[in-house]
């Protein structure tokens, strides 16, 4: 039986967990499917456990070690036949209805598709509630976080490479880098709510523990450290945190119409501006009033030429991408940014005044 799906499944030295993820894929509700493990030179008894399952379905190729799964993932492309490709961490597990979700939405046209997932610790207690922001998607987000962990996706054959492949330097997120690659190269993501994914979330495996990029986004630049720690401790007073909380609801849920409104974002079947809105709103009213946003949360200052500036740091990739992330953050969090841009132009008045 020729497989309508090829599966892509990197490992490294977690046997018993990636028996629970073949598991999980013998209990899909598609039959026609094929598993590609590709071990990244495993030392542990991966390969024994992969071929006690004794299923021709499932491919076992060892690999060199690498230390990044973006190589695996590539050499496992390279033998996928099937019309479309799925991804699945070794950790992670499929409800038995993921392949017929993914498979619906790709044999309707859809390019490149993301079911819905909830995150489960290393006992099986779930982590979060499901959001409908954990299944939205629009080439802006995409641009800001790292939306989409790999068990969710599935795309047609090809587009992957087409985008460049996976990354196989050593960096965090590399699967937000191919998503960046393939939005930039005109792909857009289509979503279902369905929850089909079980995401194992645990602390110290390599993606929580791979040090993650950032760019500073600078505020502006004050002559001494007692002027940075006098902006910063403004910047935290409850004034300011409210005013900096009511810019963050508006303008967030202002952008989030905008980009509804451009035709470019991805909502499940039958949601609609109203949803979004009412889930933005639902989400920001369980935040509580003396919690730190994000960005303003991360603020600090550094010691360079002519003084001390006053930053942000941003999550990014780096290079090109971070440049796009603070023109981005300056158009849709302005308010924000220029409110604490006047802290820091205060804080240097007050330095020059001698106060």
């Amino acid at each position: 039986m020729p497989s309508r799906i090829d599966v892509v499944c990197p490992t490294y030295n977690r046997a018993e967990l990636l028996k629970a993820a073949v598991l999980s894929v013998l209990e899909q509700s598609v039959r026609d499917w094929r598993l590609i493990i590709v071990s990244d030179g495993s030392t542990d008894d991966t390969e024994e456990v992969v071929r006690s399952f004794d299923d021709a379905r499932i491919s076992f190729v060892a690999a060199p070690h690498s230390g990044h799964p973006g190589g695996p993932r590539n050499r496992a492309l390279e033998l996928a036949t099937a019309p479309y490709v799925a991804y699945l961490d070794d950790d992670d597990r499929w409800r038995p209805n993921h392949l017929e979700v993914l498979l619906g939405l790709l044999e309707r046209g859809a390019r490149w598709a993301g079911t819905g997932n909830v995150h489960v610790a290393g006992d099986g207690r779930e982590l979060n509630s499901p959001s409908l922001f954990g299944t939205v998607w629009h080439p802006d987000l995409q641009l800001m976080l790292p939306m989409y962990e790999p068990s969710r996706i599935g795309h047609v054959r090809g587009i992957a490479e087409a985008a460049g492949g996976w990354a196989t330097e050593r960096i965090a997120m590399e699967d937000w880098d191919l998503w960046l690659r393939l939005a930039e190269a005109g792909e857009r993501l289509t979503v279902t709510g369905e929850i089909t994914v079980v995401t194992r979330f645990d602390p110290k495996s390599r993606q929580r523990t791979a040090e993650e990029g950032f760019a500073d986004l600078v505020l502006g630049t004050v002559p001494s450290e007692e002027a940075a720690e006098r902006v910063l401790a403004e910047a935290r007073s409850a004034p300011v945190r409210a005013e900096l909380r009511r810019f963050f609801h508006e303008d967030m849920r202002k952008w989030l119409l905008d980009m509804y409104s451009s035709g470019s974002m991805s909502l499940p079947a039958g949601r609609t501006d109203r949803d979004l809105v009412r889930a933005w709103d639902e989400m920001d009213a369980k935040i509580p009033v003396t919690a730190e946003l994000p960005l303003t949360s991360a603020l600090t200052f550094r010691p360079g030429a002519g003084g001390y500036a006053v930053v942000i740091p941003v999550p990014c990739l780096g290079g090109t991408h971070a440049d796009r992330v603070r023109t981005l953050l300056s158009t849709v969090d302005r308010r924000r940014l220029d409110r604490l841009r006047d802290l820091v132009f205060s804080g240097k008045d007050e330095a020059a005044s001698g106060r």
